[in-house]
């Protein structure tokens, strides 16, 4: 009984840690989805890719999903809402902000 009662929480926590590497696996796929629909100027498949990322994630994880998404904005010529993009991804962190997100930030305003 003893045995059983030691193997369920690392049975749970292996389960846990298996799931955790599949959604991180496929949030890799889905960026380079995004990229590559990016790289071919379709940048509404690329939003759509990003925000399967964002969706599959923690918010406090997501900022860079939001810069990404950002970026398409942009490209797209909506800066107003390449803006909010920016905006949302600093609110969640504000250490996302390296010196080349902050420049594109900044030319939005």
């Amino acid at each position: 009984m003893k045995k059983i009662l030691f193997i369920v929480p690392f049975l749970l926590a292996l389960v846990l840690f298996l799931f955790n590497y599949r959604i991180n696996r496929k949030n890799i796929e889905y960026i380079d989805m995004a990229t590559q629909y990016a790289k071919d100027e379709q940048y509404d498949k690329a939003i759509e890719y990003y925000q399967r990322v964002i969706n599959a994630m923690p918010p406090e994880k997501t900022s860079g999903g939001h810069l990404g998404i950002a970026l398409m904005y942009q490209r797209k010529g909506d800066n107003t809402k390449a803006r909010e993009y920016c905006q949302k991804a600093t609110e969640l962190d504000p250490n996302i902000m390296t010196q080349e997100a902050y420049q594109f930030c900044n030319t939005l305003r």
